[in-house]
């Protein structure tokens, strides 16, 4: 028996997630990872009219691109949250990286001045998702997906 702590959460069974999801207690789609940011994906959702972000690989719980998911959703403030710490974190490591070989911190902290962020802040609102979610099951993956690693 080992001690380590599981890496993702269990998945749900698929007979218990889908009921969830007839029930409107979970939402299914497939599942769409970015291609240019691994750790951000969308589900699709026809119920919600909308799509779920999903932030992380913890959350998308080993769901791979054009999986069909089971989705339990989460609060939108805190999944972003968790967004901005991760990124904070990762911004100070490249920080310290940097300084310990030598190179000039100061260029990656350089935004190109803020004369070029809009005074109109209108553009601003509705940016983040209208729903965020965490994977809880895999439904059904498909069946000419090649795998390597």
């Amino acid at each position: 028996i080992s001690s380590r702590k599981p890496l993702y959460p269990a998945h749900m069974s698929a007979t218990e997630a889908a009921a969830a999801v007839r029930s409107r207690l979970l939402y299914s789609g497939m599942l769409k990872v970015d291609m240019q940011d691994s750790s951000e994906a969308n589900v699709e959702c026809e119920e919600l009219d909308a799509s779920i972000y999903i932030f992380g690989s913890k959350n998308r719980n080993r769901a791979l691109d054009g999986d069909q998911v089971a989705v339990e959703l989460v609060d939108v403030d805190e999944m972003l949250n968790e967004k901005l710490t991760k990124r904070q974190i990762r911004y100070t490591r490249r920080l310290s990286a940097m300084s310990l070989n030598g190179g000039q911190a100061s260029s990656i902290t350089s935004n190109g001045g803020l004369s070029s962020i809009p005074e109109d802040n209108s553009i601003l609102l509705d940016v983040g998702p209208k729903y965020c979610g965490r994977v809880v099951c895999v439904l059904e993956r498909p069946k000419s997906m090649l795998f390597a690693g």
